[in-house]
């Protein structure tokens, strides 16, 4: 199963461009009868708005955050102004951006795939899942819709 984090360009409203900041990654193998994790971050040079669940004591969530962050330059706490506008440059950056980080993501499940013999992956969410396209022989499965049906 693949579970992607991700967050949306920074002052870009309507048309929302998300990049993949991690990938959480469980891996079974059945032959072993043993599950495996593994977790890759992705760095771009851009300002994402990440949104993180705020939960109390208990594990219950009581509200969510909203932060700007920059992993390329290790920047994680930018102030959040609904107000504010990317320039038509940043916009360019950040397509450039989101082009390469989805290039560094389908490069890892390749390697995934390789490394421990992957014949089906399971996105959630699943607007990832478009990332397999490179794999035609990958069975693709969404995860959402496996729990919904059970």
């Amino acid at each position: 199963m693949l579970d992607f984090e991700a967050g949306q360009v920074y002052g870009i409203k309507g048309r929302q461009i998300n990049i993949p900041t991690e990938i959480g990654v469980v891996l079974y193998d059945p032959g072993a009868d043993s599950v495996y994790s593994r977790q890759k971050k992705f760095f771009s040079d851009i300002d994402l708005v990440v949104r993180k669940n705020v939960v109390d004591g208990n594990g219950v969530k009581t509200g969510f955050s909203v932060v700007v962050v920059n992993q390329g330059k290790d920047l994680y706490d930018i102030k959040y102004d609904r107000r504010y506008r990317a320039g038509t440059g940043e916009i360019r950056r950040s397509i450039g951006a989101f082009n390469e980080v989805h290039r560094s993501v389908k490069d890892y499940m390749a390697y995934l795939e390789r490394e421990f013999e992957i014949s089906s992956f399971w996105f959630f969410p699943i607007r990832w899942r478009s990332l397999s396209s490179n794999m035609p022989h990958m069975i693709s499965r969404d995860m959402n819709s496996t729990i919904s049906r059970g």
